[in-house]
């Protein structure tokens, strides 16, 4: 076959498939060759393109062969002449299609002539012969189904033809899209062939030129690697060793020794051997052992310091070390907080005990086993609980001041270097107070676990270098950069953490901090400089001022711990106290007295050995005060009213234990305790004598009069025993003051004695000795104020007005008692008058004559009975008192006579008779001893009258 007609039917046979790839067959002797040559566009496509003309056809420029070069023109001849008159027939289409189109837009004159003939319901969306009203519109009845079919086969032409105008007016840019493409494509198959040439070439210099340069290098890595790895592995030995020469130091109690190794050990694996796999689990066996060490120091320490007696010597000097070791590492607080509930148990345990011997356990303690205990038993219990507490309280002061002396001798040592600080800074300018706080670097810790810092980033990649570092690959891996060499998808940043991890991480420092918003200014190295040592002084300064405010912190606890086991004691007796609450109220004065004392010195001693107040037991001593006195004052009033209800008001003797009670009563400075002071009584005091001698006046010893005294003196005692009840016993001694004051105007100004005691009649002997027992307690009333001012602070002087005003009672009650010896005496007159009138009236003038030096028997009679009353009265009142009853008695005869006398007209002989009568009663009033002169006024009132 021709050369040429082969591949004149290989390109026909591609072009007809449409291929833009032709394949010429060559044959040269016997051997037949291909060659593929590649064309812009296929000849189907160019001849079916009706805008050729705009993109003109151009061939592919294709390789001289010499097949090709053996045709020659005349071989197309024939064909030239069989297409010839269908080329011009095209050329005719072409130009009348030119003539057609007005416009660049392409569209064709007559178009829409042609598309008019169509009637529009074709062109609507709802279009649809299938709709019966729609069918009949299309199809009408005077056409034929041939004509109707004709003219829709019409329609369908008319538009199809259309439809190809429009397609092929915008043809062209669809083949120049294609004909750039193909462009396209050609260009990256190029450059992919010049990637593998150069690959291919990148690939022989690394072979034959780059490993070979890299060998020295290689092995001299691998020596340094070796030479680390038999380093780590020699500080791993020692670490190995050092688990068991801390198990030796613990079992040994060197605790010290087995911290020291623990720091060391700690501090070598974190710094040199991080992420090691083989010693995952040596980094919480110091953990643990840290903490089994810090627990065990502090056991020690509370063990040091548990006790009920004084700090020795001894546990001082082992004490000292271990303080001082726990306030380094920081453990001391949770120490304290050991050491503080270790204390309390001990001492809750201590008074739980002292009720309810041999007790081992507080949950079986029985709080109500205290109510079973007499008076003076559980005085004895509280006694020795007491004692124990303050030697347990005694022994927590005495580590306390311990403490406190470490601390401050720690302060002390670090004052010299603080001061060496804070002078540095204040060379340049600074303080630690307005210095700035230095700014951390944000550690893994503070960011998002989604997003892993440059540490944490480091931390993956060692574990790997390490497993190789000491695993079997150790002698097969080689220089890190040659496996990022051999690794074509590892970026810079990787080959820059292989060769150098270090420079590797700073790189990522420096890229993770925020850009400024300007750009500072490059920081020398004399200004580096300077703001590192400014750094580190401020740092230093508040490391030391931190660990100055802890120890503080340490003091202040400590004297707390102190504070709470003290206040803890107080509670646990107030427990006691209140089960036994309602025993203590009935509790006679010298046994409440016993019990108040002991708990009120614990409560001094106490807080004088703490140094603060307690408030645990000292309300409750107070509330059971006050319940005691209200009960004491009920049975004091009681008392006090059956006793003046029963009292016959006679003389009675005086026991030597009364006379020592009104002593006090009257003397402020006297012992209020009789048992003291009882022997000191004068014994010249006869055993049975009836008088009270105070003061140098002699009072009546009345039954209510000494038993009111021994209350008053009671309630003396219990101010005194009682001190912080002072105000309430002021009120309550007021109310039993006047009680008596009342009581006994009741009694006997009212005779209401007459009802309630064995006595018939209120006399003027009853009066007389009621006025007496009111004079003396109207004495006494002063002095209690005087010894009672004692027990109050000057703003509560205020309340000693009560006593005031009961005194000014008592005054005006015996001055009640007076004026019935007056009113008993004026009635006296009034039957003196009667009967003398009436002795006027019967007397006969001459009788009257020779009976005129005679004296009237009335006024005898008066005589008589005023002469019984000064014989009353006189043993049993004062002169003064006695005096001026008998005045206001003679003031009474006289208004009494004067009165009858100036309403009564006499006659000379009559008035004589009078005059003689008066003055025999005024002889008889003078004749009174102790009695002041009535003087002679009634007589010359007599005389003078007409």
């Amino acid at each position: 076959m021709d050369p040429a007609s082969v591949g004149h039917a290989a390109a026909a046979a591609a072009a007809a498939d449409g291929n833009a790839e032709i394949v010429v067959q060559q044959q040269n002797g016997g051997s037949t060759t291909q060659r593929k040559i590649l064309f812009q566009h296929t000849l189907s496509s160019f001849l079916h393109d009706p805008s050729a003309k705009r993109a003109p056809w151009n061939p592919p420029v294709v390789p001289p062969s010499p097949a090709v070069a053996q045709v020659s023109p005349h071989v197309f001849a024939s064909y030239l002449e069989k297409i010839r008159e269908p080329y011009r027939m095209l050329t005719a289409i072409r130009a009348e299609l030119q003539v057609k189109r007005p416009d660049e837009s392409g569209e064709i004159l007559d178009d829409a002539a042609t598309l008019k003939e169509i009637p529009a319901m074709y062109f609507k969306e709802s279009f649809n012969l299938s709709d019966p009203q729609m069918f009949k519109s299309a199809l009408t009845l005077e056409d034929s189904f041939d004509i109707s079919g004709e003219k829709l086969s019409h329609y369908l032409d008319v538009v199809e033809m259309e439809i190809t105008k429009k397609i092929s007016i915008r043809s062209a840019e669809f083949f120049n899209a294609l004909r750039g493409l193909q462009t396209l494509h050609q260009e990256v198959l190029d450059a992919c062939h010049e990637i593998d040439v150069l690959r291919d070439g990148m690939k022989t210099i690394d072979d034959r030129i780059v490993k070979e340069s890299l060998t020295v290098v290689q092995r001299r890595a691998r020596k340094e690697r070796l030479g680390k790895v038999l380093e780590k592995v020699a500080t791993m030995k020692a670490l190995l060793t050092s688990e068991e020469a801390i198990k030796m130091l613990m079992n040994s109690e060197d605790y010290f020794g087995a911290l020291d190794i623990v720091r060391s050990t700690q501090q070598t694996l974190e710094e040199e051997l991080p992420n090691i796999h083989s010693l995952r689990n040596l980094a919480a066996f110091l953990h643990d052992t840290t903490e089994e060490i810090e627990q065990r120091m502090s056991a020690q320490f509370v063990e040091f310091a548990r006790g009920e007696q004084d700090l020795k010597e001894d546990d001082r000097d082992q004490m000292i070390p271990l303080a001082r070791q726990l306030i380094s590492i920081g453990r001391f607080q949770k120490t304290l907080q050991l050491w503080r509930d270790d204390q309390q148990d001990h001492l809750k345990l201590m008074v739980a005990q002292t009720i309810q011997p041999g007790l081992a356990s507080l949950d079986k303690f029985d709080e109500n086993l205290a109510t079973q205990l007499e008076i003076k038993e559980f005085v004895a219990k509280l006694k020795s609980a007491f004692r124990r507490s303050m030697l347990i309280i005694s022994r927590i002061k005495s580590t306390n001041l311990m403490i406190v002396d470490v601390a401050n001798r720690l302060n002390e040592a670090d004052a010299p270097l603080l001061k060496q600080v804070e002078a540095d800074l204040a060379e340049i300018g600074l303080s630690l107070e307005n210095a700035e706080p230095k700014k951390q670097k944000k550690s893994s810790s503070s960011m998002p676990p989604s997003v892993p810092s440059s540490s944490a980033m480091s931390t993956l990649v060692v574990p790997q270098q390490a497993s190789s570092i000491l695993g079997s690959d150790v002698f097969a891996s080689d220089d890190p950069a040659e496996d990022a060499l051999s690794n074509s998808h590892l970026t810079e940043e990787d080959l820059l953490s292989a060769l150098d991890p270090k420079a590797a991480e700073a790189a990522a420092e420096e890229a993770a901090s925020p850009a400024p918003v300007q750009q500072a200014e490059v920081e020398t190295d004399e200004e580096k400089q300077a703001r590192l040592y400014k750094e580190k002084l401020i740092s230093q300064g508040r490391e030391l001022l931190d660990a100055q405010r802890k120890r503080r912190l340490i003091i202040a606890e400590c004297a707390e711990i102190l504070f709470s086991v003290a206040e803890l004691a107080h509670v646990r007796t107030a427990r006691l106290l209140k089960v036994r609450s309602n025993l203590h109220r009935r509790l006679p004065l010298e046994h409440f007295h016993l019990l108040h004392e002991e708990v009120n010195n614990f409560i001094r001693d106490s807080e004088l050995l703490i140094g603060r107040q307690c408030y645990g037991l000292r309300p409750s001593l107070l509330a059971q005060s006050r319940a005691f006195l209200e009960n004491f004052h009920t049975n004091r009033v009681n008392n006090l009213r059956l006793t003046l209800e029963n009292d016959s008001w006679d003389k009675m003797e005086v026991p030597r234990e009364f006379i020592f009670i009104f002593r006090c009563l009257v003397d402020p400075s006297e012992d209020l305790h009789v048992e003291n002071r009882s022997a000191e009584v004068d014994k010249s005091v006869p055993d049975n004598t009836r008088e009270l001698d105070v003061l140098g006046e002699k009072y009546p010893g009345v039954n209510s009069l000494l038993m009111f005294g021994k209350i008053l003196h009671d309630y003396l005692i219990c101010v005194d025993t009682l001190p912080v009840l002072n105000q309430d016993m002021i009120t309550r001694l007021t109310e039993i003051l006047q009680l008596f004051n009342r009581r006994t105007a009741e009694l006997v100004l009212l005779r209401e004695a007459t009802k309630t005691a064995n006595v018939k009649t209120v006399t003027a002997s009853h009066l007389a000795i009621a006025s007496q027992c009111l004079s003396l307690l109207i004495s006494l009333i002063p002095n209690l104020g005087e010894r009672l001012r004692k027990y109050l602070k000057p703003e509560q002087f205020a309340r000693l007005d009560e006593l005031d005003r009961v005194l000014q009672d008592y005054v005006e009650h015996r001055m009640q008692i007076f004026q019935e010896f007056v009113t008993m005496m004026g009635k006296r007159a009034d039957d003196c008058i009667k009967a003398y009138q009436q002795e006027l009236q019967e007397i006969s003038l001459a009788t009257f004559i020779s009976s005129a030096a005679k004296t009237s028997k009335a006024f005898e009679n008066l005589l008589k009975k005023t002469s019984m009353l000064h014989k009353i009265l006189r043993p049993i009142m004062p002169g003064s008192q006695f005096r001026s009853v008998f005045r206001l008695v003679c003031k009474e005869y006289d208004e009494k006579f004067r009165t009858f006398f100036a309403s009564r007209s006499s006659s000379q002989k009559e008035k004589q008779r009078i005059m003689n009568d008066v003055i025999f009663l005024l002889t008889g009033l003078r004749g009174l001893e102790g009695v002041d002169d009535p003087g002679d006024d009634l007589l010359v009132f007599v005389q003078s009258k007409k």
